[in-house]
């Protein structure tokens, strides 16, 4: 039996590879998000406006995701683990929620290829 264990480009490992036997495929059993990323109560959590530069980044739920809307620009968020989402479609590209010591948000980190910038949230 061989194992392989894949990881993203966070370094994160995101699933286990299987083969069973040399004439049948590997089995992937891919790491789930974090259950709490779909909660819509703790979503509700880091929905919101966030001073990102000179621009203001909103955070919003839409149904049972959440949605990153940006100056003409609007991406769909998809859960990851721990308090990071991937932006659907884009590769490098990435929202990981601030949490203080008490647990409360308050801000975020858009990681893209061109670098990572910061935003506070507001009051």
């Amino acid at each position: 039996m061989k194992l392989m264990f894949t990881t993203d480009f966070e370094g994160e490992i995101d699933a286990l590879r299987v083969v069973l036997e040399p004439s049948t495929p590997a089995i992937v059993f891919a790491r789930q998000p974090d259950a709490r990323l779909r909660d819509a109560a703790f979503l509700r959590t880091l929905v919101g406006d966030y001073d990102l530069g000179t621009m203001v980044a909103t955070i919003a739920l839409q149904g049972e995701g959440l949605v990153l809307t940006l100056p003409g620009q609007r991406h769909e968020l998809e859960p990851g683990r721990g308090l990071v989402f991937s932006m659907h479609g884009l590769s490098g590209y990435s929202v990981r929620f601030v949490a203080d010591a008490a647990g409360k948000v308050t801000g975020l980190r858009v990681r893209q290829p061109e670098g990572v910038f910061e935003a506070v949230r507001k009051p």
